[in-house]
């Protein structure tokens, strides 16, 4: 009596299986280009071009991978939603009176803030100034 009980769960959660089916994540691959990212999805071999300004150098996604944050230009950072594959949001790092220059970036681990590594330069009386290398904390608000 008691094989056909295990016979009977085993079959019962062989068939819980094969109906429930499994889920799978999407495989994605982005492609960094001049003024566009590249969407390459390959269940489906379909790409999909985002435009952005200037040339993309530093990506990361946030906590919940909704979103892709990128450099462009070096100067602005677009926020791209990966649901609707286009930007969203997008954040300079100028400041009043200074040239600022995106080097590195990187997202903190609940993606809410950007740490920026900048370098700055700026015209006075017509010689190039050259600022000390910052990190800028900055808030994405997500």
């Amino acid at each position: 009596m008691n094989i056909k009980r295990y016979v009977f769960f085993a079959v019962l959660l062989l068939c819980t299986t094969l109906v429930g089916g499994r889920v799978e994540a999407k495989d994605l691959i982005f492609h960094m280009g001049y003024e566009m990212i590249q969407v390459i999805d390959t269940d489906t071999d379909s790409i999909t071009d985002i435009v952005i300004k200037g040339a993309a150098r530093d990506s990361s996604f946030s906590a919940d991978k909704k979103f892709l944050y990128v450099t462009g230009s070096r100067r602005n950072i677009n926020k791209i939603d990966l649901e609707k594959m286009q930007v969203v949001g997008n954040i300079t790092v100028e400041e009043k009176g200074w040239e600022r220059f995106i080097t590195g970036m990187t997202l903190s681990q609940d993606g809410e803030t950007a740490y920026v590594n900048v370098f700055s330069r700026r015209t006075a009386k017509g010689e190039a100034v050259i600022g000390h290398p910052e990190v800028l904390q900055i808030d994405l608000g997500s």
